[in-house]
């Protein structure tokens, strides 16, 4: 999930007459850093603009209205979100590739959030937290987290959660296998989707619009993060700069987890494994 050359093939009309979402069409490769970096400088600032471009590129409308357009009274800034029907450079974490043909929900999320640059982290445990959720609803499945937000069905990878931030510039994305009947062999055994986990498969723009409201939900947060958090009270291994520390992880705030006797900042953490 997250920024890439994207394939885009988008549905020309909302998928029902009383649904919000509407989307664009658009053919070819679109790179999502040159799009966001083109609507967030210079002229491409004024919102008619704006929105003007995101039509004509993205979704650029109703998927979460408020997501859209922001709300100022409420601190909301405007921002848009770009599906892709699979992608041809997904990127994961540390720049790995990140799988996503055709059969799963490939989005990313863009928006200027006005945090503080130690606040934004929260935005990646929003997202992982509002998918889990979303995805226990919709699909029937006993979807937990991973540290920090890896989407799991046991100790199979059912998608991941890629937060990537320039100043209060922040893409958020989302990628989670739903209709996928295999996968190739470096994946067999570490992954899954909806369809092979015997759960119900929703579309992924179903799926989406009942992530984007739970995202900008950050009642409760932490407590919902801890519920859905399977590596809590697990033996893990954290790889910290220069050294690893391992031991349980007996707990985890959105700026730390204590793995043994250390409380380690989250951000110093590159890798953690459950052992």
């Amino acid at each position: 999930a997250g920024a890439g050359a994207a394939v885009l093939a988008f549905s020309a009309e909302p998928i029902d007459p009383n649904h919000e979402s509407a989307y664009a069409r658009v053919a070819g490769d679109f790179v999502l850093d040159d799009f966001v970096e083109r609507i967030y400088s210079g002229a491409d600032s004024d919102l008619r603009r704006f929105e003007a471009a995101a039509k004509r590129l993205a979704i650029a409308r109703t998927i979460g209205q408020k997501f859209i357009r922001g709300n100022p009274a409420a601190g909301e800034p405007p921002g848009f979100t770009v599906v892709a029907d699979r992608q041809t450079a997904g990127r994961g974490r540390e720049g790995r590739p990140f799988h996503s043909p055709e059969g799963g929900l490939w989005a990313s999320i863009t928006m200027r959030s006005g945090l503080p640059p130690a606040e934004l982290p929260s935005y990646g445990v929003a997202a992982g937290v509002a998918s889990a959720e979303a995805l226990r609803e919709l699909t029937g499945l006993p979807v937990d987290l991973r540290w920090p937000n890896d989407l799991m069905i046991g100790n199979l990878k059912l998608g991941g959660i890629l937060l990537e931030a320039r100043d209060d510039l922040l893409v958020l994305g989302i990628g989670i296998n739903l209709s996928q009947a295999s996968f190739p062999e470096d994946l067999k055994g570490v992954a899954t989707s909806v369809s092979l986990a015997g759960g119900r498969v929703p579309s992924p723009h179903t799926i989406l619009d009942a992530i984007l409201p739970r995202i900008s939900d950050r009642e409760g947060l932490l407590p919902r993060w801890r519920a859905l958090c399977r590596t809590l009270g697990r033996d893990v291994r954290a790889e910290v700069p220069g050294r690893s520390v391992e031991g349980r992880m007996t707990g985890l705030d959105l700026s730390w987890i204590e793995v043994g006797a250390e409380r380690l900042p989250a951000g110093h953490v590159t890798r953690l494994t459950e052992l």
